[in-house]
């Protein structure tokens, strides 16, 4: 009897171990806090959905999946205090699919949150019920990390001038300005290799003070096409 529950225990141990490995054993998560084991599954994340390219050597990933139940915006963030470079991991990457396993579109994802900040935070505009995947891979380190899911507040992506959007409380969760201003356009311009920076020299409101506004770049499309780019918030 000892024997085939310690045969049980290490079945059920060495399926927790490989679960999320592959795209099909992606392990399912809600909201809240993930503990992402040591990066060595055998499906490396593909296509590439951030900066910096494949993985040079022994390229692994793991993989998660969540199904909302509720629209929205939904932020995938390894910023987290006790991803420190000490015991965690402090500099990971981030991809967001949907689709079918063998057959994923990019979503979202993030290698560098900034130049000094090697963790990552991607949003994406969610739909209820339907299975996102989130996977990370080892481009910088194969060290475990924590990452949270969150549902983002709801955001009033206005087009037209004046805007009643209150600009300067779109914060990002380091309280910096402006992170939560690409999940207006985020899908719109994905892979189009279309970038953004933030402007606080005009007053969009009429409120008597300047807003931390995007400037989205380059004014076209690459690689030729035209007109300008007219995504919210240029």
């Amino acid at each position: 009897m000892k024997k085939i529950t310690l045969l049980c225990f290490m079945i059920l141990a060495s399926y927790g171990l490989n679960a999320q490995d592959t795209c099909n054993s992606a392990v399912a998560v809600t909201p809240g806090i993930t503990t992402v084991g040591t990066i060595n599954g055998s499906e490396v994340p593909s296509p590439i959905c951030t900066l910096n390219g494949p993985v040079p050597t022994n390229p692994a990933g793991e993989w998660y999946s969540f199904t909302p139940t509720q629209d929205g915006f939904y932020l995938v963030s390894s910023n987290l205090p006790q991803n420190d470079g000490l015991i965690n991991s402090d500099d990971t990457r981030v991809h967001i699919y949907t689709g079918s396993c063998g057959s994923l579109t990019c979503v979202g994802g993030n290698d560098d949150i900034d130049s000094s900040n090697y963790l990552s935070e991607a949003i994406i505009d969610a739909v209820s019920g339907t299975t996102y995947y989130i996977a990370w891979d080892n481009r910088w380190s194969n060290a475990g990390f924590d990452f949270e899911l969150s549902l983002e507040p709801s955001l009033n992506c206005d087009v037209t001038f004046p805007y009643t959007q209150d600009w300067n409380q779109v914060t990002d969760p380091s309280g910096g300005p402006g992170f939560k201003w690409q999940a207006c356009w985020a899908n719109e311009n994905f892979g189009t290799g279309v970038g953004w920076t933030l402007n606080g020299a005009n007053d969009f409101d009429n409120d008597g003070t300047n807003d931390n506004i995007i400037n989205v770049f380059p004014q076209t499309t690459p690689p030729t096409q035209s007109p300008a780019k007219d995504a919210w918030a240029i």
